[in-house]
């Protein structure tokens, strides 16, 4: 049974990734590289361990989404279904824990390990019945529904900066501020209903440079702050102003795969292809 399912799971990976014209052994390659160059950097700095298991959890925290929930439900039994999602838990944690096995963090793989079993029983996606107020209520929908959802996190990010700034530790900001922007491209992840998009009476033009100025605009009314304060504090504004370049560049891409998946979900793996693919098509249009 879950041999069919692991297979047409990949199946439909291998789909997608032929639609956009990439080999999936090559993809794979590159993705096991990147994550090994990654891991490596990110355990040179004192928090890596923790920094490891942090990206672990919210990559664990994709699988117990409502819809997916009801979806495997349907199909398993209780037993079956709470064995298949330790497999899936397992298969994911699975470089993490290696990475801390190889630098020594076993204390930490335990507790990783704990945390891979408990969210095997996560069957609902965290939410908190508090109404918060947000700044964006003239520019509907992304910023006003991401701020409110992802609001602990960005929170969390701000925090981060009181023991950077006692202990004068610049990289953890840059990452700090760099996370910050990744949260707003999460924002244009989920399409909006149709309604707010036939409210604009525009050529797509038009609406995509009118999507833009807004996510401009609210971008820097929630980064501007930690930007700020991190090039006063350290400064340094050349670094901070790269960053929310970077930020401004994800956030256009955010926005551009939006609307080129619409309705459909996009994420940021579907942009990083999608650069590939273009880069590639301008390479050749060149040669």
């Amino acid at each position: 049974m879950f041999q069919t399912y692991f297979f047409l799971q990949a199946k439909i990976l291998s789909r997608k990734l032929d639609g956009l014209h990439i080999k999936p052994f090559v993809s794979i390659v590159v993705i096991l590289v990147l994550f090994i160059i990654s891991t490596e950097l990110i355990f040179q700095k004192s928090y890596g361990a923790y920094l490891n298991c942090f990206l672990c959890l919210i990559l664990l925290s994709t699988f117990s989404k409502t819809r997916r929930i009801k979806f495997l439900l349907s199909i398993f039994q209780n037993k079956h279904f709470y064995q298949l999602r330790l497999i899936e838990n397992f298969l994911l944690a699975f470089p993490f824990l290696i990475s801390l096995t190889c630098h020594r963090f076993y204390t930490l793989s335990f507790i990783l390990i704990g945390w891979v079993c408990l969210l095997v029983f996560s069957k609902k996606e965290i939410s908190l019945n508090l109404k918060i107020p947000s700044p964006f209520q003239r520019h509907p929908y992304e910023f006003t529904i991401g701020f409110r959802r992802f609001f602990l996190l960005i929170l969390g990010v701000y925090i981060l900066q009181l023991p950077a700034f006692v202990y004068f530790n610049q990289n953890l900001s840059y990452f700090s501020l760099f996370i910050l922007n990744l949260i707003f491209f999460q924002f244009y992840a989920e399409p909006e209903p149709d309604f707010f998009v036939w409210t604009y009476h525009n050529s797509p033009r038009q609406f995509l440079t009118k999507k833009l100025k807004g996510a401009f605009s609210n971008q820097l009314i929630l980064s501007a702050p930690l930007t700020l304060s991190i090039s006063i504090y350290f400064s340094n504004f050349f670094i901070p102003i790269i960053i929310h370049l970077v930020g401004l560049l994800l956030v256009s891409l955010g926005v551009v795969m939006k609307y080129k998946n619409y309705p459909n979900t996009s994420t940021l793996t579907d942009a990083i292809s999608h650069v590939i693919v273009t880069g590639k098509q301008i390479g050749r249009a060149h040669v």
